[in-house]
């Protein structure tokens, strides 16, 4: 989808695409979310952690010389609820957003 790799236990929603860009959704039903990222820094331990989370929300872009990604942590469908956000490079990682039961694993890991 649009250069993102995404391999998810939950529904992908497309709700918004335009010209440049596209949103995609991810509804996780207020659930705590884990957040791994191969290739931290040695000093930050395992993961990050939202709790209540609700939704992911990732906004693509369509140029295909920009392979940023901005992945929002939204507490509700509001883009204005999120509680967190962070850039991609969606050349170089791939996704995947794994149900855990009462938790959700969004594990973000170098692909070159």
């Amino acid at each position: 989808m649009y250069g993102l790799f995404l391999d998810t236990d939950f529904e992908v929603r497309t709700i918004r695409d335009e010209e440049s860009d596209a949103d995609i959704l991810v509804p996780l039903g207020e659930r705590t979310l884990n957040i791994e990222m191969e290739g931290m820094p040695g000093y930050l331990l395992g993961r990050f952690q939202s709790c209540m989370a609700a939704n992911i929300l990732i906004r693509l872009s369509k140029d295909e010389n920009n392979t940023t990604a901005t992945i929002h942590i939204l507490r509700s469908i509001d883009l204005y609820s999120a509680m967190l956000n962070f850039e991609i490079d969606c050349s170089s990682c791939s996704i995947s957003i794994i149900d855990e039961g009462y938790s959700v694993l969004m594990r973000i890991r170098q692909t070159t």
